[in-house]
């Protein structure tokens, strides 16, 4: 019996631990962690192409072929025959992520994962088109400037130019995420 208790009292004083181990390696829906953690569903690199509005103008068979991904801050939204379209002023993932703080400079310190930020290059590419379709996805309503989105879909031709159709979104509203400060080489 004494050593049934034991066990018993061994299991409850790893209970925490377990529970931080579950908790503590998820990023939440807005990545907050040192590197980009893509959610559940999103697609991995090798299964989408990074777009690029230029190529995608000029090599329409192949990205006509291709699932993309774009990330984008919202500038515009509108609704055009029932659809909802959303401009985009399209940036690139920074890697990794800041995690900005308050310390002294001069001692060592390392940030939680919670105060990381998913952070977007300071430069800016070219506004890119995204169609919602009619499809009602969760938040659509929250889809205002100002969020970064991460899109994934494919692409489509309206009047000769490209637009992204998305299957799939991830959203972070303003405070979520940052933009670099310091310069890209991408």
């Amino acid at each position: 019996m004494k050593s049934m208790m034991k066990i018993i009292v061994a299991l409850a004083a790893t209970l925490p631990l377990f529970a931080c181990l579950a908790c503590c390696n998820n990023a939440g829906p807005f990545g907050h962690a040192s590197q980009y953690v893509p959610l559940e569903g999103e697609p991995s690199e090798s299964q989408r192409t990074e777009f690029r509005l230029v190529g995608a103008r000029v090599e329409k068979d192949y990205w006509n072929r291709h699932r993309v991904s774009a990330t984008g801050i919202v500038v515009a939204s509108e609704d055009v025959a029932g659809e909802r379209v959303l401009v985009l002023r399209q940036r690139r993932l920074s890697y990794p992520n800041s995690c900005p703080s308050d310390h002294d400079p001069t001692e060592v310190y390392v940030p939680p994962e919670s105060a990381c930020r998913v952070t977007v290059s300071q430069r800016r590419l070219p506004f890119i088109r995204i169609s919602l379709g009619r499809l009602d996805f969760p938040e659509k309503a929250k889809l205002v400037p100002g969020v970064l989105l991460r899109v994934y879909g494919s692409v489509e031709y309206r009047q000769g130019e490209p637009r992204i159709r998305v299957s799939l979104y991830r959203m972070w509203p303003p405070g979520e995420f940052l933009i670099s400060s310091g310069a890209e080489l991408n």
